[in-house]
């Protein structure tokens, strides 16, 4: 119990102070016999993840001087270490909100990222968005930039969510054609087939039942915002198919952030 609280609670420091945010709620679950917490937490078949490339880093690059092979991670001093770490969060944190220049010059953001992702956390993301709220303003920010938060989705893909958009096409549209994303739609692949579709809204708004009709059915759900599904949510499982299988390829090579969400990025 107590390895858990510390899993779910979060780094802290000898003040209480939250460092870093705990494991999300929801990725134990198995989904086509995988859980979230395989590679990334727990290793089944090779150490973990998680283990290997956090020990990686500090050994060699987030220092000013790396201590080398030697360095005993056990041994990370949660009080003064992460100090010591300033130069190399310059560099490679995406913690910076003022994406003025990025507006100006036309760019458009479409920000994905999973509830359950085991390996960077969800909660990076939302912060991070909100800090850009905050920074440039609701309606500014909407005007050019977006976040999908995808219920049940591990890292990147996977999960027992909907974790197939085609995020790209929405981009070029928005872009392109000056078609904003609201709804879009995600669908949950096993055995080859679509098996559930469920609409997407932009953060904050979330999908909510309406009542009766299938629950993996998209049409039976509409935004916490009462937006409904917008023109860009559309299609059936059959229809979708072709969509399911660009965004998988995008969504395992998109180019993603330093903080380690994932937004498909575009400048025409």
């Amino acid at each position: 119990m107590e390895a858990l609280e510390k899993i779910y609670g979060g780094v802290i420091n000898s003040t209480g102070a939250l460092l870093y945010p705990g494991a999300p709620l929801g990725a134990e679950v198995f989904a086509s016999g995988i859980s979230g917490w395989d590679m990334w937490m727990i290793g089944s078949f090779m150490p973990a993840l998680q283990l290997m490339m956090s020990e990686g880093f500090m050994k060699y690059m987030a220092f000013e001087e790396d201590p080398g092979p030697s360095y005993d991670w056990t041994t990370f001093n949660f009080d003064t270490d992460p100090l010591k770490m300033a130069s190399i969060s310059l560099m490679i944190d995406a913690t910076d909100p003022d994406l003025s220049a990025f507006r100006a010059r036309g760019g458009k953001i479409i920000h994905y990222h999973g509830w359950t992702n085991m390996a960077l956390n969800p909660t990076m993301s939302v912060n991070y968005y909100e800090s850009v709220l905050n920074l440039m303003g609701v309606e500014e920010t909407m005007d050019f930039y977006r976040l999908y938060m995808v219920p049940g989705m591990f890292h990147c893909a996977g999960g027992a969510g909907c974790d197939n958009v085609d995020w790209f096409a929405s981009l070029v549209n928005w872009v392109e054609d000056g078609i904003a994303p609201e709804g879009l739609i995600g669908s949950h692949i096993e055995g080859g087939g679509v098996t559930r579709t469920r609409p997407l809204y932009p953060y904050p708004a979330v999908a909510v039942y309406t009542g009766s009709g299938s629950i993996d059915d998209a049409v039976n759900f509409t935004s916490s915002g009462n937006k409904g599904l917008s023109a860009t949510a559309k299609g059936s499982p059959l229809e979708l198919k072709d969509s399911v299988r660009n965004s998988i390829h995008i969504n395992m090579d998109v180019v993603s952030c330093n903080a380690g969400f994932r937004p498909v990025r575009y400048l025409r």
